[in-house]
């Protein structure tokens, strides 16, 4: 890792002796794919009774339910330095049982394993030098927060969520722009009137922009 650093210091201070160059490390688009599930507990706080024919006093348990879904995920990953980055990210589902359905943003960060976490370029006088790296690994966390509809025995309920995640993967580049995204993720969510697990399997293409 120190030395591909050093060899990235050498081009730049290389290349701006006697003149002005531009590097860069690139930011990156995904567009991901996978299998998303949400497993919801509904808090007993918020448990209201509602049935009319139900006499006052009856208590209403708390629920379980568990959604999922196909999923697409667009992530923009910014502000690299070649071994962290920040991102934004949005996920919907693409089909759900039922009505059933999970949608949420969130910001967080990745920390890079290898060497080089994104492509690395400099221009100067019309002769560019660019660094990709083949295959990259990291790991990051996250906060967020999304809307989750879920079905219980009776009804359909909606509720709004806090996020906080943890998520690890890799990429594998091809060509100068493009590659190869897997990605794992487990989010702990709290919500006004329930709680629950979020985890994610997804699977995409990046482009360096």
């Amino acid at each position: 890792m120190q030395m591909l650093k050093g060899l990235i210091a050498l081009a730049i201070c290389t290349f701006s002796i006697g003149s002005w160059a531009r590097a860069d490390f690139h930011s990156v688009l995904s567009y991901n794919f996978g299998m998303s599930n949400f497993s919801v507990t509904e808090n007993e706080a918020a448990i209201e009774q509602t049935d009319d024919s139900v006499a006052s006093g009856t208590e209403e348990s708390a629920e379980s339910s568990s959604v999922s879904s196909m999923a697409f995920q667009l992530s923009w990953e910014f502000g690299h330095d070649g071994s962290m980055a920040y991102f934004l990210d949005a996920q919907a589902p693409l089909m759900g049982g039922s009505g059933a359905a999970v949608y949420n943003t969130k910001i967080g960060f990745n920390m890079y394993l290898n060497d080089l976490g994104s492509k690395f370029s400099m221009n100067q006088s019309g002769t560019t030098v660019v660094i990709i790296p083949t295959l990259k690994y990291y790991w990051g966390a996250s906060v967020g927060g999304g809307y989750v509809v879920y079905l219980t025995e009776s009804q359909k309920k909606g509720d709004i969520y806090f996020g906080l995640g943890l998520h690890g993967g890799m990429v594998y580049s091809i060509g100068d722009t493009w590659g190869i995204k897997a990605e794992a993720g487990i989010t702990r969510a709290t919500g006004i009137e329930t709680s629950g697990m979020k985890m994610d399997v997804m699977l995409g293409a990046t482009y360096y922009l």
